[in-house]
Formats: C-alpha cells, structure tokens, sequence
C-alpha cells in the first residue's frame, strides 16, 4: 500500500511509497491493464541537501571532495562563496546533496566527523530583473540593472551610482542588508485585509494584534477532499479550531502561545473544555521542557507540563528536535503535539526534514498503518482459488 497519491496539475500522478522495496518494483512498471504508463523518480522530493563546515577541506578541489562523499550518499557538492572587494571567495562551508529525503546526522570525511545541518534556502532573486520569487529561467520581465536599478543594461560595466530597484536605497539590488531582503527571508506576514484563497482548501484563521510587541497568527488549511466546518473558540489565546471527518470526526486545533506573554492555566484549561473529544492540539508552545526532549525546562514549560498532566492529555512528541535557531544554529523543541486520549493509540508522530524556508521543521500527524486501528480477520473467495 502506498502512503498517498496525488493528481497534480500536469496530469501525472505523484505517489508517496513506504519502502524501498516498493519502490524498486513501481520504478519498473510499465502498464496499468491496457494503459501505457512511465515511472520516473521525481527530481527534488527523493533528495535533501545540507551544510556541512571543515577547514581542512578548503584548499581541496571539490572534484576530489566529491569523490570522498560519494559512497556516503552524496552526488553532488557545492562550496558556499562570499563576495569580498568585488572578488568572490571560497568558504570552509560546504553543501552536500543527498540521495535521501532525510539529511542524516553526520558525515565523514577521511578521519572527521562533521555535523550536517539543514540547507537554508536564501530568497530567490531573478538576476535579470533584480525582482524577488522567480529565476533567470522564468524571467519575463525588462532587463534591469543590479547596480543602479536603470533598465536596458545589465551591472557588469555599469558605473553609475548604486541604487536599488526593491527598496530604492543606495547599494546593489543583491545587497543583504537590503530592507526588503530581509523582509522576502522572514515568514510570511498576512494582514487582517488579506484574504487567504488556496485552491482546493478551506481556511480558518487568527490574526496577532497590531503592534510592535505583537507577533504569531494562527490558521488551519482543511482539504476539500474531507467534510469540516470551524469551531468557534471563546478565548484570548490565539487559537481556531475545526471538526474534520477523517476516519472518525476529529476537532483540531492551532494555537500560537507568545514567548513573552504570562497565561494563566484557567485560559488553558477554558480552550480545551470547548474542544469535543477526541480532538488534537497543535502549536508553538515556546516553552522548554525535559519531557519533549529540551535540555532545560523553564517556566513556561513548567506550565505545559501541568496542564497536560491536569487534563489528561497525551504528548505525542518524541525527543526530535523541531525549531532552528539560525543565528547560533542550535536546535530546541517549542512546538507540541498533544492530543486527547482515545487518540493516541491511533496515531503516528514525525518530524518534517525539511525546513521549507522557515526555521520550524513542520510536525506530521497521521492515522498509523495498526496499533489502534479495528482489524478485521481475511476472507477468501475458495471458488476462485487456483
């Protein structure tokens, strides 16, 4: 059994497998009944990517580094650059490919093991237009100039004086402490006079209070392939909630709970008294605790603690760790999964591996394969028995 399809705009069929096993046997399938088909591997969702740093390696040809990573999984490598006095300079920080959805933990290169940590993408900037979300290859537009923001002319002998076409500043339009780089590398900012149309997908959302203290929002995307309808909240929290008819009617519910804000137990405990049984608990609790794989605990997660154990909730999570820290490129685990208890049994936790541009690994909630699951015995048709 696969473990989902999907018809994608261009009529192809993509489908998640379970094991390698399977793979193996659908990359050789040639025809469904009658219908000629072709298989191929999709060409980013088998493979992740993910930055590694060693000094030793700096002055080695990356033909030769290659070469040392390429039993380990690795087909291609890239050293990070950066730009100084016009010149561009080879980094110790290098990105590995893998053949693998999942980067793995470490490396080695000869006798060193070197971390791998997750590839951040930068935003992606047309070097043609000098304009945010597309590349050269989808590049419609007017030829602009990176330099001085003039059309007609690309900056490669450009003299004029710097200026930038986002922000209309006095620096090159690729330069990183660019107001409007910096706004195209942060998470999505929705305001309140936004609505927030995908198609095939209901939404509910919450949007944070306006102000400079304020941050957060929350919102549930719900497929039109399954019945669900909001659950109004009455609370302060920033919350939303719907009911959804999966397998069995289940209320989820996104909640977006503030790293500086004090709240008290009785505006936690009052959100779950108005969520039906059995209901699932999803958010960025931002508190640290021992029992969700943080190395310390603090007061909020004191309070986390407490309030699943006074309610009587489950803890999903497992000790993955789920928020990236660029700055320090540490790790810690602020967002939980917690669900009611008639649920556990029945459900699978994971931890996304792919960051999608945001500094949260996304947490993946699925019905499992058994455990919970009614089963029930074979039936066989003896007539048709060879």
């Amino acid at each position: 059994m696969t473990k989902s399809r999907r018809k994608r705009r261009s009529g192809d069929l993509l489908i998640e497998i379970a094991t390698r096993k399977q793979a193996q046997q659908i990359i050789q399938l040639k025809s469904l009944d009658t219908i000629l088909v072709t298989v191929s591997t999709h060409a980013t969702l088998n493979s992740s990517k993910g930055v590694i740093s060693c000094g030793e390696l700096l002055h080695v040809r990356m033909e030769e580094v290659l070469k040392g990573f390429q039993p380990q999984g690795v087909p291609h490598v890239q050293c990070i650059k950066i730009r100084q006095n016009g010149q561009l300079i080879d980094t110790k920080h290098l990105i590995l490919t893998f053949n693998s959805p999942k980067i793995p933990n470490s490396v080695r290169a000869g006798y060193i093991k070197l971390t791998v940590r997750p590839y951040i993408l930068i935003p992606l900037l047309c070097v043609k237009c000098q304009r945010f979300g597309h590349s050269k290859a989808s590049f419609r537009g007017t030829l602009t100039c990176a330099s001085c923001a003039e059309t007609g002319h690309d900056s490669s002998d450009c003299t004029a004086s710097e200026k930038c076409v986002s922000c209309k500043g006095s620096h090159t339009s690729f330069c990183r402490s660019c107001s409007a780089w910096k706004f195209e590398k942060e998470e999505t900012f929705l305001t309140s006079n936004i609505p927030l149309k995908i198609r095939g997908y209901n939404s509910v959302r919450k949007d944070a209070a306006t102000g400079a203290n304020h941050s957060g929002g929350v919102c549930i995307l719900t497929s039109d392939l399954y019945p669900s309808s909001p659950l109004p909240l009455h609370t302060s929290l920033q919350a939303v909630a719907v009911q959804i008819h999966a397998q069995t009617l289940v209320t989820v519910c996104s909640v977006y709970l503030p790293p500086h804000d004090v709240i008290s137990h009785h505006v936690l405990d009052n959100l779950i008294e108005q969520l039906p049984a059995p209901f699932l608990l999803l958010g960025d609790f931002n508190g640290h605790g021992a029992l969700w794989g943080s190395d310390v605990t603090n007061s909020r997660g004191r309070q986390i603690v407490h309030f699943i154990s006074n309610n009587c909730l489950c803890l999903l999570n497992n000790n993955e760790k789920i928020y990236l820290n660029e700055p320090i490129r540490t790790f810690h685990s602020l967002d939980l999964a917690i669900c009611s208890p008639t649920l556990m049994p029945l459900l699978d936790f994971t931890v996304g591996s792919d960051l999608y541009n945001s500094d949260h690994f996304p947490l993946i909630v699925s019905y499992a394969d058994s455990g919970g699951m009614i089963q029930y015995p074979p039936r066989y048709l003896f007539q048709r028995a060879d």
